[in-house]
């Protein structure tokens, strides 16, 4: 209720979906998902409902699910180690479709550049920009690990030439990162918001999976 008596109605993720995003009104389809991914298969079951569903507090089926999502709507390739951070495929769609909206209304070249800050394993906003909006990208992250499994994500795809994965330097955030000369677009980040790891595990409707320099803000 809000000071004024009337009820505050919260937003379902549908409404909150940009109008470009593919997940708008149209939700995964895990049935034919699971008919056609046999990885997928084995963690998709009949809910309550008797709808086709996945346990989302099972870390492996959510990985699945986002690894089978990108494949499936992108064409985009990708492994997920178990002790970092899975993204969600629809919510980081969203902010590559409102980051577009934003560009289209300031002047800027062909070919768009923009840097990501604090990639991640999955590289996954480098991953999706070049695959529904074809932006190149230089992709960045403190944790060597991540940089290494960036890295390879992006060569699983071939798109070496695309996007460039660097490694930063804590706290320096874009020092010793860019090249003289260098110009981009626009520059992203997507930060981790946890004061300890302890706050990623109340959520018991799902997992939250990742280290701490993916999850905990400093």
């Amino acid at each position: 209720m809000d000071p004024a008596g009337s009820t505050i109605r919260r937003a379902s993720n549908n409404e909150l979906m940009h109008s470009k995003n593919i997940y708008k009104d149209k939700p995964p389809d895990f049935a034919a998902l699971a008919r056609k991914y046999e990885s997928f298969r084995k963690f998709v079951f009949t809910n309550k409902a008797g709808k086709p569903s996945i346990d989302f507090r099972n870390a492996a089926a959510v990985r699945e699910l986002t690894k089978t999502l990108l494949l499936e709507d992108f064409g985009v390739k990708i492994e997920l180690p178990e002790d970092q951070l899975c993204p969600t495929v629809t919510s980081r769609s969203n902010y590559i479709h409102w980051l577009g909206d934003l560009l289209r209304a300031v002047p800027s070249g062909s070919d768009v550049r923009g840097i990501d800050i604090g990639t991640g394993a999955s590289c996954i906003y480098p991953l999706l920009g070049y695959a529904i909006q074809r932006w190149f990208f230089l992709a960045t992250d403190v944790d060597p690990v991540s940089i290494r499994r960036a890295r390879e994500n992006v060569t699983r795809n071939e798109w070496q030439e695309f996007i460039e994965v660097r490694q930063a330097t804590r706290g320096e955030i874009l020092d010793g990162v860019l090249l003289p000369g260098e110009k981009f677009d626009f520059c992203m980040c997507n930060p981790p918001f946890f004061s300890d790891l302890e706050q990623t595990g109340k959520n018991d409707k799902t997992v939250c999976t990742g280290t701490a320099s993916e999850l905990v803000t400093e």
